[in-house]
């Protein structure tokens, strides 16, 4: 069954959402920091216009790893500018900053002693493009 819009007879103002990634920005606030040791390297990535499983199958393939090794904390929007944090076993912090992969950059890596698992997220910021700025 279709219901009528509330407001039918006031004409729309216009305009479109989220026509570029640019549009849309969120960034990912762990649970908690890295602690400098451990197995896996803990990577903050910013992605452009790629889904999480685009992104993670992008450092798998650069850095030769299986694309399941590889944890994240929650699922990002794909038409958008976002910073995820990634765990990534079995390389080190320099390999993972030196990645060149089309549509993702690394901000920061660091050592930790687990994976990284959904939910283990403390919340998201979300803003403009320009107002992108490191979790505090």
């Amino acid at each position: 069954m279709s219901l009528p819009y509330l407001t039918r007879d006031i004409p729309g103002i216009g305009g479109t959402i989220k026509q570029r990634a640019e549009d849309f920005f969120v960034q990912e606030i762990p649970i908690y920091e890295p602690s400098g040791e451990g197995e896996h390297v803990f990577a903050e990535i910013q992605k452009v216009n790629l889904t999480t499983f685009d992104a993670i199958n992008r450092i798998a393939a650069a850095l030769k790893i299986s694309n399941r090794d590889i944890g994240y904390g929650g699922l990002k929007d794909a038409r958008a500018i976002t910073r995820q944090i990634f765990s990534i076993p079995g390389t080190t912090e320099a390999a993972v900053m030196n990645l060149k992969v089309p549509d993702l950059t690394v901000l920061w890596a660091a050592r930790h002693g687990n994976k990284m698992r959904l939910g283990h997220l403390k919340a998201n910021r979300f803003g403009h493009q320009d107002s992108r700025r490191q979790a505090d």
